[in-house]
């Protein structure tokens, strides 16, 4: 019998251990994202050719991250791309629910004495590589992880022994039997708590094992409540992506939910069926869990089609929303996903600013040729759109640099805040000091010469030219891009320095357009070679990262 400080003892060992178990499974996990998160991805998107074979792929990804919900958050990458169809995620997330279910029949072999060898190899390997391998200091961290993993089902197990002598325990299993729907409905909301439908599984699986879940009835509704619950996590996680990601993740949850309503209704048949595996096995409650997602699979996998429309018509876009304002790439929280597949986000919304910089410049050179002043308010508003991304990189940024990253990666993270500063300030400087000149310029109705006026178009194609350069440098990262675009900041020196010689010379030779427009060609010189100067700043980033 379990005393009153047993009990205490084991209730604390019972939490200790599933916290353990959670925290081990996630690092597992965040080592082998960042391993090899860039294979893994591929591995998605090279079985996206046909359903079968996107379930494969989901199956193989799942195993291999330890998890569904972390395949869901690559597909919603993948969505921002255009790269997936719901139909096809939906196939790739059957898969998935698959291949979590068979990395937690491996851990339930005869394993758990191996988890002093598993962390201190793990500690020894992590701590070589640090500051050296990636790949080697992460396959550290996954086998310190999977150590931790084996370290808290053998607490478990223990813990679990001790509670089949505890007769409240005994009490509450007794109440609860027959009381199916309640027993699903807690379960899924513990699943949805710990985030991690394995955890769970394996948890009641060393319960089973220990002779403390013995009642078949119970554990059929356990699983199906961890199945429900499994698929909540993503559905919320990715609420605020696409509206793809979006309809992937509900559909998910509505197999997961359709499977377990038709299960529920033959739970005393699949009890019967449960009851003739060996006693008090951990594996039983493993396969059980397999096959429901087999199951699932044969089910679902010829509708994904239907169910891909029926959730095209439930979930719709948002209405007017538009289509540039804000952030596309990093909605949600960024620190989800591999350092690798973040810091792309943060590099594609950075593009978007440039794009931004670029517009802002051509609507203010209509202005000036044209005297289109209605195009004023455009270049205000596209500076509005400009502060918002910026805004949304320095906080998403941020984030990222505070989780553990290796060192290349937190320095591009810092590079990325850095270079959307310097974007922000270009916006700011085309707002608040090129438009003026311009504006002013247009209301003086002054015209430039026409030498004038060609050096200056010349000055803004620069610029605008700067601008892809630097958007091509940004996204490659390579050396010899940046090199170019370092140089083209001495370039426009150069040629500033040539236009305003030239302008010089009309003064002295008293042309009188020159004179009345000196003051404005002087000071959109200044402005065009300080707006070009700040979208080169990210080929000095990347020469950095290059050096030795």
């Amino acid at each position: 019998m379990v005393t009153t400080s047993d009990a205490s003892h084991l209730i604390v060992l019972i939490f200790g251990a599933a916290a353990l178990l959670l925290w081990g499974t996630r690092m597992a996990r965040t080592g082998i994202t960042r391993a090899y998160g860039q294979e893994i991805r591929g591995l998605i998107s090279s079985g996206l050719s046909n359903r079968l074979v996107a379930a494969g792929s989901g199956l193989a990804s799942a195993a291999v991250l330890q998890s569904s919900m972390a395949v869901a958050l690559f597909l919603a990458s993948f969505t921002r791309l255009g790269a997936v169809s719901v139909a096809t995620g939906l196939a790739v997330m059957l898969g998935a629910d698959i291949g979590s279910a068979v990395v937690a029949s491996l851990l339930t072999l005869n394993i758990k004495q191996l988890w002093p060898v598993l962390i201190a190899v793990g500690f020894v390997v992590h701590t070589a590589y640090d500051g050296r391998n990636a790949k080697g200091k992460q396959l550290g961290r996954v086998m310190l992880g999977l150590g931790l993993v084996l370290l808290a089902l053998s607490a478990l197990g223990v813990a679990a022994q001790n509670l089949s002598s505890s007769e409240v325990l005994q009490l509450v299993l007794v109440s609860l039997a027959g009381q199916n729907v309640l027993v699903i409905v807690i379960v899924a909301l513990l699943t949805w708590l710990a985030h991690s439908s394995i955890a769970i599984l394996l948890l009641v699986a060393s319960m089973a094992a220990a002779g403390v879940l013995t009642t078949p009835e119970l554990i059929v509704a356990i699983v199906l409540g961890i199945n429900i619950g499994g698929g909540i996590p993503a559905i919320l996680l990715t609420w605020s992506e696409t509206v793809e990601a979006r309809r992937i993740a509900v559909g998910n949850g509505l197999f997961r939910l359709l499977g377990a309503a038709l299960a529920f209704a033959f739970i005393p048949d699949i009890a019967k069926l449960y009851a003739m595996m060996p006693e008090k096995s951990a594996l039983a409650v493993i396969a059980l869990h397999l096959a429901f997602n087999f199951c699932l699979v044969l089910l679902c996998l010829p509708i994904v089609g239907p169910i891909a429309r029926l959730l095209a018509t439930l979930i719709k876009p948002p209405e007017n929303a538009p289509d540039d304002f804000g952030p596309k790439f990093i909605n949600g929280n960024i620190v989800q996903y591999p350092p690798s597949l973040a810091i792309s986000a943060l590099l594609r919304e950075t593009i978007r600013m440039i794009d931004l910089v670029e517009d802002m410049l051509g609507k203010s050179q209509v202005i000036l040729m044209k005297g289109d002043r209605a195009q004023a308010g455009e270049v205000h508003h596209l500076d509005d759109r400009l502060d918002t991304l910026y805004e949304a990189i320095k906080s998403s940024a941020t984030d990222l640099t505070r989780e553990e990253l290796e060192i290349g990666e937190s320095r591009r993270a810092v590079d990325i805040i850095s270079y959307a500063a310097n974007l922000e300030n270009a916006g700011d400087l085309i707002e608040k000091n090129l438009l003026d000149t311009v504006e002013n310029k247009v209301k003086s109705s002054a015209q430039f010469s026409s030498e004038g006026e060609a050096e200056i178009i010349r000055l803004f194609g620069y610029v605008k030219e700067t601008a892809h350069v630097a958007a091509g440098t940004a996204m490659s990262w390579e050396l010899g891009n940046a090199q170019v675009l370092i140089g083209r900041k001495s370039e426009f020196k150069s040629l500033a320095k040539e236009s305003l010689e030239k302008h010089l010379q009309r003064l002295r030779k008293r042309e009188q357009k020159s004179l009345e427009t000196s003051s404005f060609h002087l000071d959109l010189l200044g402005d065009l070679q300080r707006v070009n100067s700040l979208l080169c700043g990210i080929g000095y980033s990347v020469r950095q990262s290059h050096l030795p």
